[in-house]
């Protein structure tokens, strides 16, 4: 028997009931856009940052004193076994004048934790200082700039050439603390090594080989970089320890002289003042120095403690918003068999099987069902992931949202592995292998880079 009427019905009864239809539509289309928005945002939000920190080399660990670090303890950090690179900076805490804005300089150079330059140039000349841009809004490129309170700079008087971006600072609000101007530190600058008096690096970036090639938010990079911490913050500070109480006995030794200097001429009374000075300084010294991950990194464990937030949303709301939109498509399927049984029965009367009558309503429900689903996954896919990542951007320095499709969605289960893809590859053919980027992950040709946790 033809069927051509009863499929004339099933179309027209779309058209008929158009409410009916849109509802189920969008129902299907919010639960599948929470689903994939929800567990598609967490991994690319974590893409994003470890493109961010491979772009920009980031270190594994600091090891910072303020007293500067001793070349015995730098020739320590350059022979320890399983570092990778090693680099030495300056730093200084200043004030610009005008507004009593602290900020925190940092010589410019090397190949780690580099800053990424938003606008106009870096600078080349010790007068010359390169801004964070979040201070954009409060200076301009050509304007000199007064530093005060800032006893370690040769230079105090500076040029912005540029605005940069951060990659150990990626909190916009909370950048940290400081001894000088109000006490927290609004912002971030380079400088050149020239414009710093200081001959000893406070400051020491450290890369190791046991972490090339692994996922920053692994348990196993957690777990290797820590070890090494706890190991080279023993190190040090033993070292350290030993050199100061050398260098305390023989300022004890002069105490004599220095006092007899003291007490006939105002040289001798400086004189004196400085050493006690210079011996309280190298017995606080093992103290101040400290070993970070970068954990300690302002924003760094907020990003990620947000991630994994919304991993845990994503394994709970998509259920009951799939639940409801099951509850209520069901319902209203029901509804509408109901008011349809008198078509049934004509159907039925002329010869129709209970299969037959059943594909109108298959139909209907499948289109309806499937639409929305397609409609929501790509909404989840493109645009729920950017409306999160700018909600949780907005206090931090972060941008440039990496897309990509996780193949393994029940990764979050103990026993399975999710793999991560850019937004237009595909999956990798097992057995073969490929060059991988500057992160080192697999490489495909033109489409960037995939990872895998």
């Amino acid at each position: 028997m033809k069927k051509q009427l009863l499929w004339r019905d099933a179309w027209q009864a779309i058209g008929r009931t158009k409410g009916r239809f849109i509802a189920i539509f969008l129902l299907m289309a919010v639960a599948s856009l929470t689903l994939v928005g929800l567990k598609m945002t967490g991994p690319d939000m974590r893409q994003t940052a470890r493109h961010f920190y491979a772009q920009t080399h980031l270190a594994d660990l600091t090891v910072t004193s303020p007293v500067g670090l001793t070349p015995a303890l730098q020739a320590t950090l350059r022979q320890e076994a399983g570092v990778k690179r090693v680099e030495f900076v300056h730093t200084a805490d200043a004030v610009i004048k005008g507004d009593q804005t602290a900020i925190r300089l940092t010589s410019l150079g090397g190949h780690l934790s580099k800053a990424q330059l938003v606008s106009g140039r870096l600078p080349q000349h010790r007068h010359e200082i390169a801004l964070s841009y979040l201070l954009a809004k409060h200076y301009h490129r050509g304007q000199w700039l007064t530093l005060t309170a800032a006893p370690g700079l040769k230079v105090h008087r500076v040029k912005v050439v540029g605005f940069i971006r951060s990659s150990e600072y990626l909190d916009r609000n909370q950048i940290g603390n400081t001894t000088v101007g109000s006490g927290q530190l609004r912002g971030v600058a380079v400088l050149p090594k020239a414009a710093f008096r200081a001959e000893k690096p406070q400051l020491a970036r450290l890369t190791l080989t046991a972490t090339a090639g692994q996922d920053p938010y692994a348990t196993s990079y957690q777990a290797t970089v820590a070890a090494k911490q706890r190991h080279l913050q023993t190190t040090l500070r033993h070292q350290l320890t030993t050199q100061s109480q050398a260098q305390v006995a023989q300022l004890t030794a002069q105490l004599p002289g220095l006092r007899q200097a003291a007490a006939t001429n105002p040289v001798g009374a400086a004189a004196l003042q400085t050493a006690q000075r210079q011996m309280a300084q190298l017995k606080a010294a093992p103290s101040q120095l400290t070993v970070q991950t970068r954990e300690s990194n302002p924003g760094y464990a907020v990003y990620r403690s947000n991630s994994a937030r919304i991993d845990l949303v994503a394994n709970v709301f998509p259920v009951f918003m799939f639940a409801v939109a099951i509850l209520v498509a069901l319902t209203t399927m029901a509804r509408f068999v109901a008011e349809e049984r008198q078509k049934i029965g004509t159907f039925k009367a002329l010869g129709y099987s209970n299969f037959d009558v059943a594909k109108k309503f298959l139909l209907y429900s499948t289109l309806a069902a499937t639409g929305g689903t397609l409609v929501g996954a790509a909404g989840g896919f493109w645009l729920l992931p950017r409306l999160i990542f700018s909600a949780y951007a907005a206090n931090l320095t972060i941008s440039g949202l990496q897309l990509g499709f996780s193949w393994g969605w029940r990764g979050d289960w103990p026993w399975a592995r999710p793999v991560w893809r850019p937004a237009g590859s595909s999956p990798k053919t097992p057995g073969k292998s490929r060059p991988s980027c500057s992160c080192h992950r697999p490489l495909r040709a033109g489409r960037g880079c995939g990872w895998s946790t």
